[in-house]
């Protein structure tokens, strides 16, 4: 049913699901000059001139979208017989491109297929007397647009073509940056019942696992941290597929980066309405992305149960687990009155002692030490992850505001605010995978105050530091109901 792996985590029914998936070649998306890209600098006498080249990618339908949780990598083998054969790598990608020369980094290029685009190229390359491998490590829009390399390689004076892009080269697919997901709770054993879970209910599929960024969030996980739940695989053709799914609370469906669909819950009676969702699976490697948002301030439980299977239900091509799925985390983008910034700022405050010098005073903007308003409240958060179980952790911290501190969503206590500094042991351990921690503080002191805040989190016995307040910390700032 799917074509052959170079590596695979778990079989499900005889479908192969990993997160790093080799295939035995690239999908040729397009002719070098019949293309989404154009021909603006590819033909004759233009930079590009290797017309015979193709367009190529790790699944069909990437000149269309591509996922931005994946990385692509284009490989092929190029064999000379004297040492230090000069050549030069004509190459256009969509977006970015590392290239790399028998595993050493070579250089990083973008785009080249717009007027004027195509710069620092032809690059110059040594190749070794023997085999070489050349690759290309490709990565679409952040935001998940099309995919896409195009590339030639000559001899240096152009003459003879060593290499061209086509169907012959290697695609390998990884989730970058990703961790395995964490499993909260069996299908039929959960929080969340069994109302639509089970044989000859809506979800039937009763091997699928809940899953999250961190253990414990079937009872609470953080508000402020959305979470990317995805899982890759190959289909050896177009194919039609079903993908039954429940949530708590809301999920953004994403296949190959292009949007599908939204649902929310369907765990209770009533509430399994819209799905299961149709997908169009592309020949190649596909990647199903699902961006879940917790929608309980500061936090409530969360979680996803999901199942990929044939479009008669016959088959399971995937279902969540941590050996299938893996997760990424990401500051919810869009809270409904709330203002987020990137990163919190960093104040100059000299003379409030701290025992961790490392850590800085903070705060939503510059000059909070100075004033702040009254009628708003600021919270600043930040990510600590943990791979094992029962690690107490103790804040450290001198916060000029009253405030309220949540691990995951769930309280751990309060600060009474002032210039004294406090330590508040956690009355929760950490979860096993990524925990929010975030400090919500309250107006000013007592209106138009100063604020900051400077903290350390460290283990119980203080021996060991996770995380140290600065300006990779997120602020988001909101009005508060009355």
């Amino acid at each position: 049913m799917c074509s052959p792996l170079h590596r695979g985590k778990i079989a499900v029914l005889g479908f192969t699901v990993e997160t790093k998936i080799t295939t035995s070649g690239c999908i040729e998306l397009a002719n070098a000059t019949t293309s989404v890209w154009g021909t603006a600098n590819i033909g004759p006498g233009k930079p590009f001139n290797d017309t015979q080249a193709k367009w190529i990618w790790s699944h069909a339908g990437a000149d269309l979208g591509t996922s931005s949780v994946v990385r692509t990598t284009i490989s092929t083998t190029v064999k000379v017989e004297q040492a230090s054969t000069r050549a030069s790598l004509h190459l256009i990608v969509e977006n970015f491109a590392n290239v790399f020369l028998n595993g050493i980094f070579v250089t990083r290029l973008q785009g080249g297929w717009r007027t004027q685009e195509y710069t620092n190229r032809p690059v110059q390359l040594t190749l070794a007397a023997g085999t070489n491998m050349l690759s290309v490590e490709a990565y679409g829009a952040p935001s998940g647009g099309r995919g896409g390399v195009l590339a030639s390689l000559t001899s240096y004076a152009g003459r003879n073509v060593l290499a061209r892009t086509s169907s012959a080269w290697t695609c390998s697919v990884d989730v970058k940056g990703s961790n395995d997901a964490i499993e909260v709770a069996t299908a039929l054993n959960s929080t969340w019942g069994t109302a639509n879970i089970g044989p000859g209910k809506p979800f039937t599929d009763t091997q699928a696992k809940w899953i999250w960024a961190h253990s414990g969030s079937d009872v609470s996980s953080s508000y402020f941290m959305r979470t990317v739940l995805s899982t890759i695989f190959v289909m050896p053709q177009d194919t039609n597929a079903l993908l039954s799914l429940i949530v708590d609370d809301h999920a953004d469906i994403i296949l190959n980066g292009l949007y599908v669909s939204s649902l929310d819950w369907g765990y209770l009676a009533g509430q399994y309405t819209n799905r299961p969702v149709r997908l169009n699976l592309k020949r190649g490697i596909n990647t199903i992305s699902v961006l879940v948002t917790n929608y309980n301030i500061p936090g409530g439980p969360a979680g996803l149960l999901a199942s990929l299977s044939s479009s008669d239900g016959s088959t399971v091509y995937s279902r969540t687990s941590s050996s299938a799925w893996v997760y990424n985390t990401e500051l919810n983008p869009n809270p409904v009155k709330t203002t987020i910034t990137s990163g919190c700022t960093e104040l100059i405050w000299p003379g409030k002692p701290f025992n961790d010098t490392q850590a800085k005073w903070i705060w939503s903007r510059a000059g909070g030490n100075l004033a702040t308003s009254s009628g708003v409240r600021t919270t600043i958060s930040t990510t600590v992850k943990v791979e094992q179980a029962g690690i107490w952790a103790l804040l450290n911290v001198i916060s000029l505001n009253t405030a309220d501190v949540f691990l995951n969503g769930a309280f751990m206590g309060s600060l009474t605010g002032g210039e004294t500094p406090m330590s508040l042991l956690f009355q929760e351990t950490l979860a096993i995978g990524t925990n929010t921690i975030h400090v919500v503080g309250y107006f000013g002191i007592p209106d138009l105050g100063r604020a900051g805040l400077v903290a350390s989190l460290t283990s119980y016995d203080g021996r060991n530091v996770l995380a140290r307040t600065s300006s990779t910390w997120t602020c988001s700032v909101d009005v508060p109901e009355v």
